[in-house]
């Protein structure tokens, strides 16, 4: 059989060890295939969410991510807003300069939480610029993005 070398294929096995003779995508197109298994299905706790994703050591996911540059690796889960140079934009020089060395990063999350009630995650643990904020993009509601973006404005104002 001949498989597309840039073909991805999602299996879900969970119920293989239900179906005799089950024979996997994986085993026709091993490089080509994801397989799902659940261990929680065979021994009938499907309450715990037991089980693995599996890969072919030489996969053909991991060649393609490998070959993948730029914008193709950005999952855009997340917005990073660079505070300084949000600051700099509408405020100037001298308010970013002051605000990079005269406040902590965390503190403008901190007090967006506290003062606005909006809650984001600090960029500087995600390799984001310094004093930054991370929104996520995955599991909000459209509407939620406009009050966000007028506490940033309001606190960065103030």
């Amino acid at each position: 059989m001949r498989v597309r070398a840039d073909l991805i294929v999602i299996t879900d096995d969970v119920y293989a060890p239900f179906v005799e003779g089950f024979r996997s995508a994986a085993s026709a197109a091993p490089r080509q295939t994801i397989v799902l298994h659940s261990f929680s299905k065979f021994w009938g706790t499907t309450g715990l969410r037991l089980g693995v994703v599996g890969l072919h050591r030489d996969n053909a996911l991991d060649a393609r991510l490998a070959a993948a540059t730029g914008d193709a690796l950005a999952p855009h889960y997340y917005a990073t807003i660079d505070i300084p140079a949000l600051a700099r934009e509408r405020y100037g020089d001298a308010f970013a300069h002051w605000l990079r060395s005269g406040v902590e990063p965390i503190d403008f999350v901190v007090h967006l939480a506290e003062e606005r009630g909006i809650v984001l995650l600090d960029g500087g643990g995600f390799d984001a610029p310094r004093m930054s904020v991370r929104v996520s993009l995955a599991n909000l509601p459209d509407d939620a993005y406009k009050p966000i973006g007028r506490a940033i404005a309001e606190l960065l104002g103030e």
